[in-house]
């Protein structure tokens, strides 16, 4: 790290305690990892070594209770105030966009309003495109413990949009939409090089979070990866998060991610 990047991202961090004290955490300070939450999305961010200067912060949004669509466009603003501002600290900036999209969506649900959309009707059309298209998915063996079955399914993703589609026509068959749950996680490089990823827990807590981490050891780039649990009764405690990373892993083997 560049001493004059060392400063900048120093200041930022004390700049951004101050001014969010509330939203702002540090979660791993060694690894310059920190999140901001707003009410019911969390944008984690964590610092590389060349950022201001060269690279940019790489990111992910949880929240689960915004549909696939709407993360995508949250996404895109983010990328782009990321290539307004090339080498600039731009956390900030980040932090009031965040703030101002959840603001938004938090007024559409108190009064009764259908979430608007920015892409107009090409981003529609766009949209329904992408639902119709039939992704190569790959499936992996079945791992079975004490009556649970986890698969991994996988397959080469370049937009969140991909990611919706992709679990849309893993759901179409009745076995993997009846399953207790299907984790989800996935990781591309957007425009400007910034890295999208994020996951879905789908009631079973850490789950999507571990197997994101498991993206981010491998480097994986361009993939999205469901972990399909049937519940066979029989808590499995930490094992079951061993299977749904071997499952998981399994398939990104298959999609050539050593």
């Amino acid at each position: 790290m560049a001493d004059s990047d060392f400063k900048r991202q120093t200041e930022e961090i004390e700049a951004m305690r101050a001014i969010y004290p509330k939203e702002w955490r540090v979660e791993e300070r060694i690894k310059r990892s920190f999140s901001l939450r707003f009410y019911f999305l969390t944008l984690y961010i964590r610092l590389p070594l060349e950022y201001p200067s060269v690279a940019p912060p790489t990111y992910t949004l949880s929240a689960p209770e915004l549909k696939p669509k709407e993360k995508g466009e949250l996404a895109m603003k983010l990328d782009q105030i990321y290539l307004d501002n090339l080498g600039e600290p731009l956390l900030f900036l980040w932090a009031e966009a965040v703030r101002e999209f959840v603001d938004k969506k938090r007024q559409q649900l108190s009064s009764g309003e259908a979430p608007s959309t920015s892409g107009g009707s090409g981003s529609d059309s766009d949209g329904a495109n992408d639902k119709s298209r039939q992704f190569n998915v790959v499936h992996g063996d079945s791992i079975t413990d004490r009556k649970s079955t986890f698969q991994g399914h996988g397959a080469l993703v370049k937009s969140v949009q991909d990611v919706q589609a992709i679990v849309a026509q893993l759901k179409k068959n009745r076995k993997i939409s009846s399953a207790k749950h299907n984790v989800v996680a996935y990781r591309f490089k957007g425009s400007g090089a910034v890295i999208m990823q994020d996951y879905d827990d789908d009631g079973e807590s850490q789950a999507g979070k571990r197997l994101l981490h498991m993206l981010q050891a491998m480097k994986v780039d361009g993939a999205v990866v469901v972990v399909t649990r049937w519940y066979g009764g029989i808590q499995l405690g930490q094992d079951r998060f061993k299977h749904y990373n071997g499952a998981a892993r399994n398939v990104l083997k298959d999609l050539g991610f050593a």
